[in-house]
């Protein structure tokens, strides 16, 4: 536990944040990393380095971290091995002229290790590529129409169904939403344009998994010819080495990886049935940085050190572990306003709309000792993390739930 004591002022921290805020939008370049999001006093704009599960901010206070980069680094900041294979190829070069040999050899391990994988392509971020799997799909099937489980990103065909600004009205129509579990919303969606939609675009667990679902909105999409396409960004290589298509013995048309493929290194991958690639080969689909060697480097160690058996196991100890400790902490503190989702790896500790409070309190509480956490959003563990850090972390939880006010009524 850390103690008050030993935590210095975020100095440095917000007065780089209001020198970025003058100059980059949003002060960052990712959303879900502003401080305004989890606690604009307390959560450190700025982190200076990492190892492991830890981090230190450029004030130097040291968390440990369940954000983890928003998920990528599944082993834990600066693994030996991803590091080494990435220092051997900066040696050679980063980005050529040409296509890199590596891009051969991963396509290949993926090819082998993916379920229903016979093409590939590269690129860099989640966004990238499930709009790289929508565009192969509309070609293959010649329709428009695309029905969207989840979350896919921030380009145009998947925020046209938020009707966000700066998006074409054109566009709003072609992009359908789908509430996952909602089954009788997804007959309803395949019955009345059915005709017309080119593909189903899911994560497979968001927030919890509800296997029926998963599989009836896919029979209903491949009753009508679309195409099926498996967002497994978050989900591909931390819940199994071939993710929830393997997990769940289902063949997606198209799948989509990041996050941890890499460790933390720059790349997604769109994976599926060369007949869709085949049909699509004269789409403009291209990227200079799809190629970068460090990342592909990163990637075959990463994929390495995921294949063993040992590591997919204590990933899943790890996020269980949690939701077990959670449990029994909140079943004896019934004044909490919260629950626990999630899935195996991806534990979720998730308060009530009315507990908002007590969220906000709960984040600050845990920042105070020493953690980053995520407001109802997956707590991802990773390879670095041990069982010891997990049951400190539950004793923390157990200090900060005590120290909540009271939701809607007394203790």
């Amino acid at each position: 536990m850390i103690s008050q004591a030993d935590v210095k002022p975020l100095t440095r921290s917000r007065q780089l944040h209001l020198r970025a805020c003058e100059i980059i939008l949003g002060g960052g370049q990712t959303v879900s990393k502003q401080p305004e999001r989890y606690d604009r006093e307390r959560f450190p704009a700025f982190i200076d380095r990492a190892a492991g599960c830890r981090v230190i901010d450029v004030d130097g206070n040291e968390f440990i971290d369940y954000i983890m980069a928003l998920g990528p680094v599944v082993l834990g900041y600066c693994w030996p091995a991803v590091d080494d294979a990435v220092r051997r190829q900066l040696q050679k070069g980063v980005l050529f002229s040409s296509s890199s040999p590596l891009e051969v050899e991963l396509a290949e391990r993926l090819v082998h290790l993916l379920p229903n994988a016979e093409c590939v392509r590269f690129f860099k971020t989640g966004a990238e590529a499930t709009a790289a799997a929508v565009r192969l799909a509309r070609a293959f099937t010649g329709r428009n129409k695309v029905v969207s489980v989840g979350y896919h990103g921030w380009h145009d065909w998947w925020v046209a169904k938020n009707r966000e600004a700066g998006v074409p009205e054109a566009t709003y129509p072609f992009t359908l939403d789908l509430p996952y579990g909602d089954i009788p919303r997804a007959s309803e969606l395949f019955e009345r344009h059915g005709k017309d939609i080119a593909c189903l675009i899911l994560e497979p667990v968001v927030l919890d998994l509800d296997e029926t679902f998963v599989r009836e909105a896919a029979a209903l999409a491949k009753a009508c010819g679309a195409l099926v396409v498996f967002d497994e960004i978050i989900t591909g290589f931390r819940t199994s080495p071939g993710g929830m298509q393997q997990h769940l013995g289902l063949d997606a048309d198209l799948a989509t990886y990041g996050k941890a493929i890499a460790n933390g290194f720059p790349l997604s991958v769109v994976a599926g049935r060369k007949e869709i690639f085949e049909r699509a080969r004269d789409l403009w689909i291209s990227t200079t940085f799809g190629g970068e060697a460090l990342s592909l480097a990163a990637a075959l160690v990463t994929i390495d050190e995921l294949q063993k058996p040992a590591t997919t196991k204590l990933l899943w100890t790890l996020g269980e572990r949690l939701s077990e400790g959670w449990r029994a902490l909140l079943g004896a503190r019934p004044y909490v306003g919260a629950g626990v989702r999630g899935f195996g790896p991806l534990p979720v500790l998730q308060f009530r709309a009315e507990a908002k409070p007590q969220e906000d309190a709960f984040i600050s509480l845990m920042l105070e000792q020493g953690y980053l956490t995520r407001r109802a959003h997956y707590w991802f563990v990773s390879a670095s993390h041990t069982l010891a850090d997990i049951d400190a972390t539950l004793e923390a939880c157990a200090r900060a739930f005590d120290a909540l006010p009271a939701a809607g009524g007394a203790r």
